[in-house]
């Protein structure tokens, strides 16, 4: 056991998976300083998923069929790219289904939770482009 949250384990074992779900470039240079950061997200995705259960958030079948076609045409790939990129990365379908829905299920919680909280009103960003004009000039010349 590497830590508990709430009543969650997270083990040695789910830790070492994560971190080698790392880019291979990112392996030989990992420290203990990565480790420290890929358990500090297991801990997000926790707590996230510990809230999303409270709020009892539930994902669709369609919805993650929908996203799964979303991410297929943004990407310009069939479902048999996909399935053999995800053999390649030792995934199956199921486990990538379950993987999406898990995905879709943390943000909409985020969203429920945090980006409601959110309010900008006009005046603050008026008031941010008054501010910033120098660097938003800058940035929308280098954007065209």
């Amino acid at each position: 056991v590497v830590a508990i949250v709430n009543k969650d384990i997270i083990t040695l074992s789910e830790l070492l998976k994560m971190v080698q779900t790392q880019s291979p470039e990112a392996k030989p240079i990992l420290s203990s300083g990565n480790y420290r950061e890929v358990l500090q997200g297991i801990i997000n995705q926790k707590l996230i998923d510990q809230e999303a259960s409270q709020e009892k958030i539930n994902v669709s079948k369609k919805e993650v069929d929908q996203f799964i076609e979303r991410f297929k045409k943004r990407n310009a790939i069939n479902t048999a790219q996909l399935k053999e990129a995800l053999q390649q990365q030792g995934l199956t379908w199921d486990g990538y289904r379950e993987q999406v829905q898990e995905e879709i299920r943390r943000s909409q919680i985020i969203s429920q939770k945090i980006h409601s909280q959110v309010s900008v009103s006009e005046k603050e960003i008026g008031e941010y482009y008054q501010n910033h004009l120098d660097k938003l000039k800058f940035r929308f010349a280098t954007i065209l």
